[in-house]
């Protein structure tokens, strides 16, 4: 049986850390992360400095892929929210044809708890905020249109 060269506890697959168990020596989960930050402690300036001299040079790289990632999140939450191809639910009888603009799609909160639920997780952290809570229920999808006349209507 292996153990963890630091603290000499047992190592199985899960307390094993993953990247040590091709190499001679092993170290435990924990062992390792306390490692990790006691390297982060001691070089912090140094790691922040490259990660700044990075982001500078790679700016708009990492802001196209922040806004392709987040448009991929989007749709997945309207599909699942939806149909495949997203589409209004259409709760008013307005559309003659399924509404698939994707651009004019939202997520409403059905129970008209909308505001209080942005307060709580932050303005614009919902698709984030959905798929991590494993795309609860009491969401639709929305047209901006039906969206507006929904709150109206409630008012």
């Amino acid at each position: 049986m292996r153990v963890c060269i630091k603290c000499g506890v047992p190592l199985t697959a899960e307390t094993a850390y993953s990247n040590y168990l091709e190499k001679n020596d092993y170290t435990c989960i924990l062992c390792h992360r306390k490692h990790a930050k006691d390297r982060y402690t001691k070089n912090r300036t140094h790691i922040l400095d490259n990660k700044r001299v990075w982001y500078h040079q790679n700016r708009k790289r990492k802001t196209q892929y922040e806004r392709e990632k987040y448009a991929k999140l989007r749709i997945e939450v309207l599909i699942h929210y939806g149909s495949n191809p997203p589409q209004c639910a259409n709760p008013f009888g307005e559309h003659k044809e399924p509404f698939t603009d994707i651009d004019c799609l939202t997520i409403d909160h059905i129970n008209n708890d909308g505001a209080k639920h942005r307060k709580e997780i932050g303005q614009s952290k919902i698709y984030i905020w959905l798929k991590t809570h494993k795309y609860p229920t009491g969401y639709q999808v929305l047209c901006m249109n039906c969206q507006f006349k929904k709150e109206r209507r409630c008012k």
